[in-house]
């Protein structure tokens, strides 16, 4: 999970950060946490985020709304969960403004962050839910979400993960079996791929967001085309049903 901590306060960022890692050790989840001083410097980087911690002064309320507001609609298919930093609790209605997942008051204790992101669990199960497979003799857990696709060859089977890659003797059709539908696609006798990485089709290739190039088999061209297009519709479907399904429950 990607988080961003957005607060001008560094010591407190650091402490914060901390909690984060331990929240996503205890979920058996992998944990990359970005710090910004500043709503202009979140705004200018390129990263995307699964949650972000955002901390409002007072005196930029409107700063504060037009931030988280751009922050979700520049993910349209995956909005962050927006989580505030708030000193009083006067400010709570900031939530209901941006839509926001919730907030939390300094000084922040760890419980009450635990109890906020288990109330996202919807979101955050997308990113906790893992695997285990036997890698160098040795059981690791894989996070679900982190496969962009799996390899095999020669009867080794490798998954590339975002940041790195394991190497199992799991032959590809039981990896397949194990892992959930219709987000994996056997596309190929020794390609398994995520769809929510893929970017678009390239040819007989399926390209992903990073630029990795995954094979599929060019007879079944047009059904894959089919597979992955539907694919999209359901999550854009899907996204569209919980917007209207909040503007309800407000």
């Amino acid at each position: 999970m990607n988080f961003a901590i957005c607060d001008p306060d560094r010591a407190f960022a650091r402490s914060l950060a901390r909690m984060l890692q331990t929240y996503c050790r205890a979920y058996a989840a992998e944990a990359s946490i970005f710090y910004f001083p500043t709503i202009d410097a979140l705004l200018q980087t390129r990263h995307l985020f699964h949650f972000v911690l955002l901390a409002h002064c007072p005196d930029r309320f409107a700063a504060s709304c037009s931030a988280a507001n751009l922050l979700q609609r520049r993910q349209p298919k995956l909005p962050p969960e927006l989580i505030f930093l708030l000193s009083t609790a006067d400010d709570a209605h900031l939530c209901f403004e941006t839509w926001a997942a919730g907030y939390l008051l300094k000084p922040i204790l760890y419980p009450h962050l635990e109890q906020l992101l288990n109330r996202c669990m919807p979101h955050v199960q997308a990113y906790t839910r893992s695997i285990e497979i036997c890698s160098n003799r040795i059981t690791v857990k894989v996070p679900v979400l982190s496969i962009q696709y799996a390899e095999v060859q020669k009867n080794l089977t490798t998954l590339h993960l975002k940041q790195r890659t394991y190497q199992t003797y799991l032959p590809l059709d039981m990896l397949a079996r194990r892992l959930p539908k219709p987000d994996f696609l056997r596309c190929h006798r020794s390609y398994l791929v995520h769809l929510r990485y893929v970017k678009t089709i390239e040819g007989n290739n399926f390209l992903l967001q990073d630029g990795s190039l995954v094979p599929f088999r060019a007879r079944e061209k047009t059904a894959l085309r089919q597979l992955y297009q539907n694919y999209c519709f359901q999550q854009a479907q899907k996204d569209l049903w919980q917007t209207k399904a909040f503007q309800t429950a407000r």
